[in-house]
């Protein structure tokens, strides 16, 4: 227990560090409009994920030890799926999110959500150290990637996080999927409407807290970009 506390706040400072020095690369190489690009990308991501957390969040720590995992991984991809393809033309339609951005909103979005769904499953399974490996990896890939791009590549735009994004997240989904897949090796739909009903009961609950705190600290970028 003890190694797994140390190894999870080491994982956060060293994540801290990476985020940080990412925010400055935006602000050196980018500029205001760069970093607001990405801050409206990143809100949208939020916003959808927000919603498909609903279904494929932080209830399937509790029910994946308890519950059937196929039960509960099915109905959470089709909710990512809705929940990506719904959040995107909303966002899109209220031009919330430039246009040319909205492509890579959906596809990341349904990457992230995907990837959040794996890693949930495998919280709930307590391998505790691999989930903060793959957490570490993805804010290093973010920066990594993001400072290859505009350092040594010489793509100084938004493209470059854009890409960034795309390594990283398809890096998390891939290797969490590979870790998770044994998981669902019961196929079965005994009970499947019971478990379907504690997983959104459990679900919504649980992100009340986490949409309040969106629209607290994220919905100011859309009321920008509305009316600025």
């Amino acid at each position: 227990m003890l190694n797994k506390l140390i190894n999870t706040f080491g994982t956060r400072v060293l994540s801290v560090v990476f985020q940080f020095s990412t925010v400055v690369l935006t602000t050196q190489y980018l500029g205001k409009e760069g970093q607001g690009l990405i801050s409206l990308l990143m809100a949208g991501i939020m916003f959808i994920m927000l919603a498909s957390n609903i279904v494929g969040g932080t209830a399937l720590v509790y029910l994946s030890p308890r519950v059937n995992v196929f039960q509960l991984t099915l109905p959470s991809y089709i909710w990512t799926l809705i929940c990506s393809v719904v959040g995107t033309i909303l966002l899109g339609a209220f031009d919330l999110v430039p246009n040319d951005l909205l492509g890579h909103l959906f596809l990341l979005s349904f990457i992230s959500s995907l990837y959040t769904i794996h890693n949930q499953l495998i919280i709930g399974k307590e391998d505790i150290l691999f989930v903060n490996a793959v957490a570490l990896a993805q804010v290093f890939l973010v920066f990594s990637v993001f400072a290859t791009g505009l350092i040594f590549i010489g793509e100084q735009s938004i493209h470059s996080y854009i890409i960034a994004l795309y390594v990283a997240f398809g890096f998390s989904f891939l290797i969490s999927f590979w870790r998770s897949r044994h998981f669902w090796n019961d196929i079965a739909f005994d009970n499947f409407r019971e478990n379907l009903r504690q997983l959104v009961n459990y679900g919504w609950v649980a992100q009340l807290a986490n949409i309040a705190q969106f629209m607290s600290y994220r919905l100011s970028l859309f009321v920008v970009e509305i009316y600025y």
